[in-house]
Order: C-alpha cells, then structure tokens, then sequence
C-alpha cells in the first residue's frame, strides 16, 4: 500500500504525454499510467512477436485484475480493448512491468506508447487477416474452446472461452454470445467476470488455471449451470436464471475429481456429471489412459449424490490404446443416453467419438463408425483446410434438427512463432 501511494503521487505531479492518460515510466521495465477519461475503452496496441507485459489494473488504490498483454514494442499489429466502463468515477490506474533481462528492451522506448489511448468505440468489424469470417469469433481476441450451445425461447447462446487481448492462451475469460440466426452473433457480458469468481489463479503456470467449461439449462428449475475446472482447487460451477446478467459465486465439488466436468439433466428431473479422470485405481497402462466417469447430482443441494461410475474406460476402441478420451457430453435422443467425447487430443490427430447406452449409467457401446468427426485423415495443405477437429458439444435447433459446435484451426505460417492457430 506504501508503495503504491508513493507512485500515486508521483502520477499526479506530472504532465498529460497523451489525451487522457498520463504516463510515468518509473525503471526500465516499470511504468504506471494515470487514466483521466469518460470513454469507455483503452485501446492496447498489441504486437504477436513482443513480450508479454503484466498490467495491474489498480482503481482508487485496490488492485480489480491483472491481465497479461504483449505490448507493441516495434510496431502495432492490431489493437485491443479494455473496457473501463466499470471504473467510471474511481482513480484508474494502469500499472505495467515488462521482463527483466539483457536482451530486453527498455520499457521508454517500446512503440506501445505512441499508440495507447482512449475511445468511446470499438471498431468490431473483424478486419484482421486471419480472422475467420463466416463462422462465430469473438468480436476481439483469440478464442480457444466453444464450450456449449444452448437454444431457449427463440434464441442460441454460446459460451466460449477466449483471450481478449491478443491471440495466445491466456487471460482466459468465459464470454457469451447471443444469435436468433446462428450467423449474426451479439457479444454479451462474461460469465466469471469477477475475483470472487477465480479466487485460486495466482501462481498457476502454464496447464494450470482454469480449463474450458460446459454450459446446460435446466428446464425444471429454469436455471443455467457453467460447470468448469480450476486445476488449482477443483472443479466447481456457478449458475443462473438470467445468463444476461450476474452469476453466482462458484460452488465447488471435491468429491469430482479429474477435468472437463459437464452437466446432464434428464426428463425426470434427475441430474449427473460426467467427466475426464485418470486410469482405473490410477494405474495407467499407457500415456494418454483416461476414463469417462458419472455421477448423479442433487438439484436442490447442489452437490452429487452417490457413487462415481467409470463409464468408459480409455476410448471407442482399447485395443488400439486411445489417448486423452475427454471433454464428454451427454444427451438423450428419442429414449437412448448417447455420450459423446473427445480422442487424440487437441492437436492434428484431434477426433470425435460417441457411445449409445440404454441406460443413463452404461453399458455404452461405441459406435462402429467412429470416430465421427475428425480431419486426420484428409491431406494436409488443402484449400481452405480445417484441423484438429474436435472438442464437440450437439445442440438441437428449433426445427428439429441436430448441429455441433467444435474447436478447429486453420494453419498459417510466420506469426505469433508457429505454424498453425486455432
């Protein structure tokens, strides 16, 4: 607190470099700006090969997030938004560190700070060149899993999960978005948008976080569920009757242990969870040996109730040794369980399966035609290709008809250092 006092009124001693924003470079790598404006956004100019930079953001002296940026160093390759509109009237304060090192640039002469400034818009026509342009993208940043399709009163709701600023993994942030089309999409509010939300993320490195969730409705107490994974403290879920608004704090379950938690509720009223786990009793016989396990959910205690089930035990087909079996989802379709997954990982042998069940617990019998989504098998190089297709979740339309929302890439060479992005 001292010390932030101090560099408060070193801010305030000082002249305006830009409209609005006044900036104070206080080391080589630290600098803090000072925002003193009505907008609502602060536009981050971002370059893919620079290094990230931590920013505080800091309001009447309280610390709101931190989010990690690659601030342009040479030049700005695109710009990002971040929404103040809830600083309104507080101090705002930005307060930025950049890496130490020998071979790392000083901190006063990366290019960011001829670029930074505010504005009461966004300019969210997607213009960049590798933006997919006739499928769902979040209006900025790079989006990672689509994470559940739901369809109520005439309208889809989308939930994904996404960096807003920039296009690599990180700041993960869990949007909502609205379609009566599914080709027009309205960007709405985030569904953990809160510290109370995430209150076990600092300290967790790379693989660690939170991992891609799963959004249900149920219809009998007409309330949404997001259930997800903290690797950090556990699985848990929050939920709501107005996904336009708040949700509530997270809820978590100890007792479901592994990854890729997701909700299903039955027509009679019942509900489970099922997810990824490791191998029986934890002894894997290969790398990639994970299980699909189920157990039944108590709606009006919000916890499970009774024994967890392994389901399926290491993929559609256990003689050929299928690895990382995981994001499942459950349905029923004319009075049979189907229970559909992910194989092979998220990379190029990336690919869909599913098992039908006459009863909600197993047996589930694999489908002889699976898997039942995947582009491994197509040549690599082909036009307007799409790869590593995988990670599904079905949704009914309103006519009747069955649609999947999946994770996918398309390659490019020569940015952000690889050779592929989703």
């Amino acid at each position: 607190m001292k010390r932030i006092l101090t560099l408060l009124a070193v801010l305030l001693s000082i002249s305006s470099l830009a409209q609005n924003l006044t900036v104070r470079h206080l080391s080589s790598n630290h600098s803090m700006v000072r925002v003193d404006s009505p907008d609502r956004y602060i536009l981050l100019p971002v370059q893919e090969s620079a290094p990230e930079a931590t920013i505080s953001i800091l309001t009447d002296l309280s610390l709101e997030r931190k989010i990690s940026v690659r601030l342009a160093s040479d030049k700005a390759d695109y710009m990002v938004p971040l929404d103040i509109s809830a600083f309104k009237g507080k101090n705002l304060i930005l307060d930025v560190v950049t890496r130490r090192g020998p071979s790392a640039a000083d901190i006063r002469d990366l290019a960011c700070w001829e670029e930074i400034r505010t504005s009461s818009a966004f300019d969210t026509a997607n213009k960049e060149y590798f933006r997919p342009e006739y499928h769902f993208t979040p209006a900025y940043g790079w989006m990672n899993d689509p994470n559940g399709m739901v369809y109520k009163d005439g309208e889809w709701h989308l939930f994904y999960q996404y960096n807003p600023y920039g296009s690599i993994w990180g700041n993960m942030t869990w949007g909502h978005a609205v379609s009566r089309d599914l080709v027009n999409w309205e960007q709405t509010g985030n569904v953990l948008d809160r510290p109370e939300h995430l209150p076990h993320l600092d300290g967790q490195r790379v693989s660690g976080g939170v991992y891609a969730p799963d959004i249900k409705y149920n219809p009998y107490n007409k309330t949404y569920y997001m259930i997800t994974t903290d690797v950090g403290a556990g699985n848990f879920f929050v939920k709501t009757q107005d996904p336009w608004g708040d949700w509530s704090d997270p809820i978590y379950l100890p007792e479901v242990k592994g990854i890729d938690p997701s909700f299903f509720f039955d027509e009679d009223g019942r509900a489970y969870i099922v997810n990824n786990d490791d191998a029986p009793d934890g002894k894997a016989e290969y790398s990639g040996h994970r299980t699909i396990r189920c157990v039944e959910f108590d709606v009006a205690n919000d916890c499970t109730v009774g024994e967890r089930r392994i389901v399926v035990n290491k993929g559609s087909r256990p003689e050929k040794q299928p690895n990382w079996i995981e994001g499942p989802h459950l349905y029923k379709i004319d009075g049979a369980y189907y229970l559909m997954t992910a194989e092979g990982g998220t990379g190029y042998m990336h690919s869909e399966v599913i098992y039908r069940a006459e009863n909600v617990e197993g047996p589930y019998v694999p489908c002889k035609v699976n898997p039942i989504l995947t582009q491994r098998d197509l040549p690599y190089g082909r036009e307007n290709g799409v790869y590593c297709a995988g990670h599904a979740d079905l949704f009914e339309t309103a006519d009747g008809d069955w649609m999947a929302v999946f994770l996918g890439i398309r390659p490019y060479a020569g940015v952000g250092g690889g050779d592929y992005t989703p």
